[in-house]
């Protein structure tokens, strides 16, 4: 069943006595009341001044009395010749529209039988450098005769199809491996689309599960993001699991699509959680 995420998204800040968590920044964003660059883990008070320093610079911050919010150009003061302007932190607000991708039971490490769902959307994101999918056995046995293919072109007509490694029931999309071709590295970035093929020797047959640009976000990236957002969640004294529903969330909004299953076993790897 899905439902929206309002509880922290849109409730009307205190700006006099809040404090804001940022836990993500695009471009770059001068804090001129600390004569600091904005980064993530910075603490900001309503009335500190900023000032966007490139033309897409955003920010996301979380507030323990407000939620959580974007600070972005739509609601900077700008002017016509491209001088620059002090904003106020408070007069930057923007307040954050719930993204309805949640589900009662998307937080549960169940294993995956339909992965042809997992990647159904455009994009996906993959965590860290090693991100995993644990999948249900009777439906998607691997061994040396089956198993599945990652598969995409690069340097415009070159193919390359990487067999995925494994472990037991567990996909690991290891990016080394599968953006590695005769030792040289291979930008994910500069990749359009990936195909995932379920590959069976014995029949000679294959099945696309799906198709989509991949997404890949550092483990030091999403560690410094989402332990700031486990610190002022755990202050307020959510359970574990509505911290972990908060960090999907995050995910969601700021990067694009990804998977339950995925975020609990990249959680309890890099954060014990």
């Amino acid at each position: 069943m899905i439902f929206l995420l309002f509880a922290w998204l849109i409730v009307c800040p205190s700006p006099q006595t809040d404090i804001y968590h940022v836990i993500h920044v695009r471009g770059i964003i001068l804090n001129q009341t600390k004569n600091d660059t904005l980064s993530v883990g910075d603490k900001l008070n309503p009335s500190d001044k900023l000032l966007f320093r490139t033309p897409k610079a955003m920010a996301t911050v979380l507030s323990p009395a407000g939620g959580r919010f974007t600070l972005g150009l739509a609601a900077a003061r700008q002017s016509s010749n491209g001088e620059e302007f002090m904003n106020l932190l408070k007069d930057v607000l923007m307040g954050e529209t719930a993204v309805a991708k949640l589900s009662t039971r998307g937080l549960v490490t169940d294993k995956i039988v339909d992965l042809k769902g997992v990647f159904s959307s455009d994009s996906m994101v993959f965590l860290g450098g090693r991100s995993k999918l644990i999948l249900d056995k009777s439906a998607h046995p691997m061994s040396h005769h089956q198993y599945f293919v990652y598969r995409y072109t690069y340097n415009e007509d070159k193919i390359a199809q990487k067999r995925i490694p494994h472990r037991a029931d567990t996909l690991i999309f290891d990016k080394n491996i599968l953006y590695t071709h005769n030792n040289h590295a291979i930008a994910p970035a500069g990749i359009n689309e990936v195909e995932i093929l379920k590959v069976n020797v014995k029949d000679q047959s294959s099945r696309l599960m799906g198709s989509f640009k991949p997404i890949f976000i550092s483990d030091e990236e999403l560690k410094t993001e989402l332990e700031v957002i486990r610190n002022v969640m755990r202050s307020q004294q959510l359970t574990e699991e509505e911290i972990i529903e908060q960090m999907y969330y995050h995910i969601l909004a700021v990067y694009g699509q990804t998977n339950e299953n995925m975020l609990r076993l990249w959680l309890s790897e890099h954060l014990k959680m």
